[in-house]
């Protein structure tokens, strides 16, 4: 297989490529690539080779028959061609956590990159936890909200078109039947829409870039939570790579040649800004960070303690980010709230109106 790109030989369906599919989707989750880090980063404080140390795993691998064996093996190939620990590890990693390790082979520490790793894979799961906990309750609220626009489509609703043809509904009755009516006859194609676009949003979050993509980035989730995650991972791989002696446009180039391409059209522009004569202070203004954060940074800047700034804020910009993503969760909570109440109000309205309506018509000898 060539380097991280080709299929295992022997066609599509062998037992290696199914062994290797599975180990790529599989064997990379968070709690394996937290212990994996561990290991390496251990390895590297007793100046143990990392190459060594995926030897001694596939040595292991191999006698268990674990199905691992055959990335791990494509590694150390990859790895004796000559190219990097980050660069053969890419394609199984997320791209935050690549560049803390790049970020180590460039300043000549890798036991520090694979620290700084797993200090953004732990972030990440405190971020995660952080979403799940304010977004659990209201996502169950939109999971009721669709159970009873299924029973009012399907059961209550055509019991109401029994008693009353629908142009004789009050209108806010009918405007409630219009919705049910669509949904009775393009609900799974909603359906399928919507699980569409969701997979679309999370599948361009590192890619799309453009005038649209910088506002969504400051105004709705999860476009917003994305930019306040990576903004904290690019503050701790620069304090990563400042403190170990980079100066601040060197730093910058090295994130640039592993970051995504959304990360690296804000990196292009700092590192234009830089070489316009722009302090750190003000290249930084791209719209990565938050105003306030930006705004430290540009004051440090002025007054020559940016190197030092930086490490700071990196370590700080964690918490902050985890504070200001749970504060846009719990907008998020009180909006889905709303919708929910107002949808269950509007339903019970139509069905009370449409009741009154039959009981007024049929009082009036019109029913």
């Amino acid at each position: 297989m060539k380097a991280m790109t080709q299929r295992f030989s022997g066609g599509m369906f062998t037992q290696t490529n199914i062994d290797y599919e599975l180990s790529r989707r599989l064997d990379f989750s968070l709690a394996k690539r937290t212990r994996l880090y561990t290991k390496l980063m251990r390895a590297a404080h007793n100046d143990r080779d990392p190459q060594m140390t995926f030897r001694a795993m596939l040595k292991r691998f191999r006698r268990q028959g674990d199905r691992r064996r055959h990335i791990y093996k494509l590694w150390l190939d990859n790895l004796e061609a000559g190219q990097r620990i980050n660069e053969v590890m890419a394609p199984y990693i997320p791209a935050s956590e690549r560049m803390m390790i790049a970020a180590g082979e460039e300043n000549g520490r890798i036991a520090d990159g694979f620290r700084e790793a797993l200090f953004v894979a732990q972030t990440g799961k405190q971020i995660r936890g952080a979403l799940v906990k304010a977004l659990a309750y209201p996502v169950l609220l939109l999971l009721i909200q669709a159970a009873v626009l299924v029973i009012a489509s399907y059961q209550l609703v055509p019991v109401l078109e029994g008693l009353l043809n629908v142009d004789r509904w009050p209108p806010i009755a009918q405007s409630f039947h219009a919705l049910t009516s669509n949904l009775r006859s393009w609900g799974m194609a909603w359906m399928a829409a919507f699980f569409a676009a969701v997979i679309v949003i999370f599948k361009t979050l590192p890619t799309w870039r453009g005038p649209v993509r910088a506002w969504l980035d400051h105004h709705l989730p999860p476009w917003s939570i994305y930019r306040e995650v990576q903004s904290s991972n690019f503050l701790v791989a620069m304090s990563a790579l400042v403190k170990e002696g980079a100066s601040v446009d060197v730093a910058m180039k090295s994130l640039l040649r592993v970051a995504t391409p959304w990360l690296s059209t804000h990196l292009q522009r700092m590192v234009r800004g830089l070489e316009r004569g722009e302090t750190p202070g003000v290249a930084i203004r791209t719209g990565l960070l938050d105003d306030e954060t930006a705004g430290d940074l540009e004051d440090y800047s002025d007054g020559g303690a940016f190197e030092e700034a930086i490490e700071t804020i990196g370590k700080d910009a964690v918490e902050d980010s985890i504070a200001r993503i749970t504060a846009q969760a719990w907008v998020a909570n009180i909006l889905i709230m709303i919708t929910v109440a107002m949808t269950i109000l509007w339903m019970y309205a139509s069905m009370m109106l449409t009741v009154l309506k039959v009981r007024e018509l049929a009082q009036a000898g019109m029913y």
